[in-house]
C-alpha cells in the first residue's frame, strides 16, 4: 500500500501526462474534418471545393461568382493547397484542427482578368478563421477589413 505522499505524487504525475497528451494531440492537423451534422470525420483533402456564394453572417448580402470565372480550392494532405481565383492560379499552405479553426496562407498570380471579377477570393481565403462541413458542402468563415464576418460556401466538385 502506498503512503499518502506517494499516492498524491502518482496522481499528479498521471494528471500531468494526460494533459501533455491532450496538448500534443490537440495541435495535430488532420486530413479529415469533422462533419458538423454527425461529428464523424469527412474527407477534407484531395477534393476540389468550388465556390457557390459568399454571404454575410447576418444573411443580408450575397455575392455569387459570375461567369466565366471559377473559384476553387483543393486542400492537399501535406498541408499545401492550390486554388483558382478567377483567371489566377494560387498556391499556399493551411492548418486545421478538429475544433473547426483554420489558418490559410495563399498567394496568386496577378493576371489582369477581363471582365473584372467580382470576388476577391484569395484575400478571403487569407482571412479565414474557421470552417464547417456538411455532406458535400464546405463553409469557410472569414472577417473582412472592417471586421464583418462572412461565409464562403463551397460545394464538392464532381470529377
Amino acid at each position: 500500500m502506498c503512503g499518502l505522499d506517494m499516492c498524491a505524487v502518482a496522481r499528479i504525475c498521471s494528471g500531468f501526462m494526460v494533459a501533455v497528451m491532450l496538448l500534443f494531440l490537440g495541435g495535430c492537423g488532420s486530413s479529415e474534418a469533422l462533419n458538423s451534422e454527425n461529428g464523424k470525420p469527412t474527407p477534407f483533402t484531395e477534393v476540389v471545393w468550388e465556390l457557390e456564394e459568399i454571404t454575410s453572417i447576418d444573411g443580408g448580402i450575397d455575392v455569387q461568382p459570375q461567369p466565366p470565372w471559377k473559384y476553387t480550392v483543393e486542400f492537399r494532405s501535406d498541408g499545401h493547397l492550390i486554388a483558382q481565383d478567377a483567371c489566377n492560379r494560387c498556391e499556399g499552405t493551411y492548418e486545421i484542427d478538429i475544433s473547426g479553426s483554420i489558418s490559410i496562407s495563399v498567394s496568386c498570380t496577378e493576371m489582369a482578368c477581363t471582365p473584372w471579377p467580382n470576388i476577391a477570393y484569395s484575400e478571403a481565403l487569407n482571412r479565414a478563421t474557421r470552417y464547417e462541413m456538411r455532406e458535400d458542402h464546405l463553409k469557410i468563415y472569414f472577417r473582412d477589413r472592417e471586421g464583418q464576418e462572412w461565409i464562403m460556401i463551397h460545394r464538392r466538385k464532381k470529377r
